[in-house]
């Protein structure tokens, strides 16, 4: 695995929280986002946004399991769990308000959410999903990272994130997914000599 995979993953994760401590960036940014919306839009991101449910990504996980096997599935079942824990023990450590807490007009879609809203769960969990999807199925990685992307950016066109949260979900999945896929083809390298 290529340093510059890793370092992607960082870059999101450290630009997530200088974001997320410059509350005036993150509060301008998420504005820009939130108030950019159109009735024909809202209709297309409630759906891009629950893409990124669990209930949504288990289906896709079991599909990998008909397509690739138990082994695969096992290693996507292990990097969604761990990136799930690791975005609520950051959420317990470090609380953070969603934007309905902290700004009464904004514009919501979908469930009006009031905290733990640092790191973003769905947008960890995708990119998780899709750092390996995209290895297992090179053909259709543009359209799965674009499909990633669209679900974090609509993490704050619906008002339930900021994007320090959505850029610092993304940089974890992200990192876990690559440490796994890092130990699975180490020991598939072991395992052959």
């Amino acid at each position: 695995m290529k340093r510059e995979k890793i370092l992607l993953g960082i870059v999101l994760v450290v630009l997530g929280v200088i974001i997320h401590l410059l509350p005036e960036i993150n509060n301008f940014i998420f504005y820009q986002i939130n108030n950019f919306h159109f009735h024909w839009l809202d209709t297309i991101m409630l759906p891009i946004t629950y893409c990124g449910d669990g209930t949504v990504l288990a289906i896709v996980a079991l599909g990998l399991w008909r397509l690739r096997g138990w082994r695969k599935f096992l290693w996507l079942v292990l990097i969604l769990i761990s990136a799930g824990i690791l975005v609520q023990m950051i959420k317990y450590f470090f609380p953070s308000p969603r934007p309905s807490a902290v700004f009464p007009d904004i514009h919501i879609l979908g469930s009006v959410l009031k905290a733990r809203s640092f790191p973003s769960g769905h947008t960890a969990s995708t990119f998780g999903l899709i750092s390996f999807l995209s290895g297992e199925f090179p053909q259709l990685g543009t359209f799965l990272w674009v499909m990633a992307i669209l679900i974090g950016f609509s993490r704050v066109y619906v008002g339930a994130h900021f994007p320090a949260d959505v850029l610092f979900g993304a940089g974890l999945g992200y990192l876990v997914a690559k440490i796994y896929m890092m130990i699975w083809q180490h020991r598939r390298k072991v395992g052959k000599e």
